[in-house]
């Protein structure tokens, strides 16, 4: 049964994106996890023409599940973690159940939340995992089915990656974790298929990622310096590529001929590069500042005064992950502090690499078909739409890249909104929607050139990724859901 489904699922796999449909989003990034969708009954963020609702919800970082009449999210609600469904036409609370939230929880990074993994489902149950306490399967009409409890991870940046649905299996990816393993769980009962231990990597926020190629069907997975395929019926290693970013939050994407996975970390920034990743308004730094330490501490300590504080630390990710610099929590960096974060061995690379299917083994070397090192994303996944691969990365940057090839379409043009970009592109109707962390939509035309066809600032933070189903466009923002359509 299985083979004869792997088959009929790469066939379909293997038609165009928008030959598919989107009358559901069953998981992150929708269909396939490709971040592509057709029908979109209107693109202009009107809020007088186009708005359907706008629904106030509990805080969280989770993207639209959607099938059929229900929209399935997360959040964080007081001191209960909730799973709740609405009504995909009105926005109205179907149903809500939750959980206590962890009091213990501390995170390195001021955006990081208890609630980032999103839901799946494939019409008869929804899977919501909340790390704190584990995977949570409920019928479409909220009723408790099972579960399967889980240590709480405790991870510094919290836990990203969301669980996803393969035929009959519930996939899930619990990596840096002292149980750290890849579960395929019966989707009915939750009773474990197979589990592969996953000990020797390190944190990682990626969702797995099922690539359909002409070869076969892979599941893929990136993590710690590695982007490894597993065979989705035993969990077993079939290739793995090295040499990569040591701390992944992307994921990849595909068609039937590449493979493409980017992803940037500090630990593989050199020196001064760390300091200056994501800035809304670089520093133009001296050859004698990037090669020491000193002279760029004292570039950052404004006032003179031997510490850099929080305010001298210009926004973007250093600042962010000013905890982390802050290595003995007294409110400030002292160059004793600051000399072994620069001087930190580079560990990999922050790279976008193209690999070609059929692989065994170690295939860095023979199945890399072409790389890219400048425009390389933290959090937001490459979008590969109309033969074209989008790269967002934080200050606003976007780099497009022909995907046979490597060969730059535009490279590292700078959009208005120079803050982080957490969600991933959205490739729709000819167009691509970019969403910034401040709260900036943008809508793109998909084109050899980079073509703004206009800008809405939504005023509210964005960190999760839009959705499209049955024309109507659901974007979360961290205070509401919106729907966007005809109102008939």
């Amino acid at each position: 049964m299985r083979v004869l489904a792997q088959v009929l699922v790469t066939t379909v796999f293997a038609l165009p994106a928008h030959a598919q449909g989107t009358s559901n989003w069953p998981q992150f990034l929708g269909n396939g996890g490709l971040a592509t969708a057709q029908g979109a009954d209107t693109l202009s963020f009107d809020r007088e023409k186009d708005l359907q609702f706008r629904v106030a919800i509990p805080h969280g970082e989770s993207s639209p599940c959607i099938w059929g009449d229900r929209i399935f999210l997360t959040g964080l609600d007081g001191d209960e973690l909730v799973m709740f469904a609405l009504d995909k036409e009105s926005g109205n609370e179907l149903w809500r159940h939750g959980i206590p939230a962890p009091t213990d929880a501390e995170f390195m990074h001021p955006d990081a939340s208890v609630a980032l993994p999103t839901a799946c489902t494939n019409g008869k149950r929804v899977f919501f995992y909340l790390p704190s306490y584990g995977l949570i399967a409920r019928d479409m009409d909220g009723e408790l089915e099972w579960e399967k409890e889980l240590p709480d991870p405790k991870l510094m940046f919290g836990m990203g990656s969301s669980p996803m649905l393969y035929q009959d299996m519930v996939l899930l990816l619990r990596d840096g974790c002292p149980d750290a393993a890849l579960y395929a769980l019966d989707e009915e009962t939750g009773e474990e298929i197979w589990t592969t231990p996953r000990i020797a990597f390190g944190d990682s926020h990626t969702t797995p990622f099922i690539w359909e190629n002409r070869e076969r069907v892979e599941l893929i997975i990136a993590s710690t310096g590695t982007v490894v395929s597993l065979d989705p019926y035993s969990g077993s290693e079939v290739w793995r590529v090295e040499g990569l970013t040591p701390l992944v939050c992307t994921s990849p994407t595909a068609n039937v001929d590449r493979l493409f996975f980017a992803g940037w970390s500090t630990p593989a920034a050199l020196g001064a590069d760390k300091m200056l990743a994501g800035m809304e308004n670089p520093i133009e730094l001296t050859d004698e500042e990037r090669q020491d330490p000193e002279l760029l501490f004292k570039r950052f300590d404004l006032d003179s005064d031997g510490i850099i504080s929080f305010e001298e630390i210009p926004a973007g990710r250093a600042k962010a992950a000013y905890g982390f610099l802050d290595t003995t929590g007294d409110g400030g960096i002292s160059l004793e502090e600051w000399t072994p974060f620069l001087q930190m061995p580079v560990m990999g690379q922050n790279v976008l690499v193209s690999i070609r299917p059929g692989g065994k083994g170690n295939i860095t070397e023979t199945h890399v078909e072409w790389t890219a090192k400048r425009g390389i994303p933290y959090v937001s996944s490459p979008l590969l739409y109309m033969d074209r691969l989008y790269l967002i990365k934080a200050g606003g940057i976007l780099s497009c890249f022909k995907p046979s090839t490597g060969e730059p379409i535009f490279r590292r043009k700078r959009l208005d909104d120079r803050s982080e970009y957490y969600s991933t592109p959205l490739g729709v109707d000819g167009h691509v929607i970019v969403c910034s962390s401040a709260g900036t939509v943008f809508v793109l035309e998909a084109a050899d050139e980079l073509k703004i066809v206009r800008s809405v600032d939504f005023e509210e933070r964005i960190f999760a990724s839009p959705a499209v189903v049955d024309g109507t466009l659901y974007l979360r923002t961290q205070k509401a859901l919106y729907a966007f359509g005809t109102k008939d």
